[in-house]
C-alpha cells in the first residue's frame, strides 16, 4: 500500500514536472519568436529611417527664375526743327556748287585724256599704215626699177651687137664715147634719135647714129611700167683693143 502510494505520488510528480518543462519550452519559444519579431521590426525601422533620410537628402528643385523685365529706355523727345540759318544755307549751296564744278572738271579732264589717247592711237595707226604703204611702195619701185633696168640693158646689148667701128677711125686710132638720146614708143619703135654728147670725132658720132637705123623696132615697153613713152640716154663706146 505504501509502495502503491509512493508510485502514485511519483507519477504525479513526474507529470507535474513534464507539464512544467513543456510550459517552459512554450514560454521559451514565445520569447524567441518575440525577439525575432523585434529584430525584424528594428530592421524595418532602420530601413524606413534610411529611406526617409535619402528622400530628405534629395535636393529640392530650385524654382525657375522669372525673366527680368527689361525696361525700354524712354525715347528722348525729338528736338524741334530749327529754322535754317541763311548763312548756313548759302554755304551749303556754295559747297554743292563747288563739288558739282569739280565733278564736271574731272569729267572733262577724263574726256580730254580719252580724246588725246584716241588721237595718239590713230596717229600710231596712221604712222604704221604709212610705213607699210611706204615699204610696199618702195618694194614696188624696186621691182619696177628692176624691170626697167632689165629692159634698158636689153636695148644696150642689142646696140652693142649692131655697133660697127669705122675703118678710117681704126686706122687713125680714134676713140671716144658718144651719148645718144632717143625715145622708145609704146609700140616698140624708136624716135627722136639725137647726139646728147659728142665723142669728138664726127665719124664715131655718125657710126653711133647708124646703130639705131640697123636695130629697127621691137622694143616694146613692159606693161608693168605703165608708160606710153620712155626717154633714154645711152652711151656708145668706141675703144680699140
Amino acid at each position: 500500500m505504501k509502495i502503491y502510494e509512493f508510485l502514485a505520488g511519483f507519477r504525479g510528480f513526474a507529470l507535474i514536472l513534464f507539464i512544467v518543462i513543456i510550459f517552459e519550452i512554450i514560454i521559451l519559444n514565445i520569447s524567441i519568436s518575440n525577439k525575432k519579431v523585434k529584430k525584424v521590426i528594428k530592421k524595418e525601422e532602420v530601413v524606413h529611417k534610411i529611406q526617409f533620410k535619402t528622400i530628405e537628402e534629395k535636393p529640392k528643385p530650385k524654382p525657375k527664375a522669372k525673366p527680368k523685365l527689361v525696361k525700354k529706355p524712354k525715347e528722348k523727345p525729338k528736338p524741334k526743327p530749327q529754322k535754317p540759318n541763311k548763312q548756313v544755307l548759302l554755304e551749303k549751296k556754295q559747297q554743292k556748287n563747288r563739288l558739282e564744278k569739280q565733278k564736271e572738271e574731272l569729267k572733262k579732264k577724263k574726256l580730254l585724256e580719252k580724246i588725246k589717247a584716241d588721237e595718239l592711237k590713230k596717229k600710231k595707226l596712221k604712222k604704221k599704215q604709212k610705213q607699210k604703204e611706204e615699204a610696199a611702195k618702195q618694194k614696188e619701185e624696186q621691182r619696177l626699177d628692176g624691170i626697167k633696168t632689165g629692159y634698158v640693158n636689153g636695148i644696150r646689148n642689142k646696140m652693142q651687137r649692131f655697133q660697127k667701128y669705122p675703118l678710117i677711125s681704126k686706122a687713125r686710132r680714134e676713140e671716144g664715147t658718144v651719148y645718144i638720146s632717143f625715145t622708145v614708143n609704146k609700140d616698140g619703135s624708136i624716135s627722136n634719135i639725137k647726139i646728147n654728147k659728142s665723142s669728138g670725132f664726127k665719124r664715131l658720132d655718125k657710126a653711133a647714129l647708124k646703130i639705131f637705123r640697123r636695130m629697127g623696132t621691137g622694143f616694146n615697153i613692159p606693161s608693168d611700167l605703165k608708160e606710153e613713152q620712155m626717154n633714154l640716154v645711152l652711151p656708145v663706146i668706141f675703144k680699140l683693143k
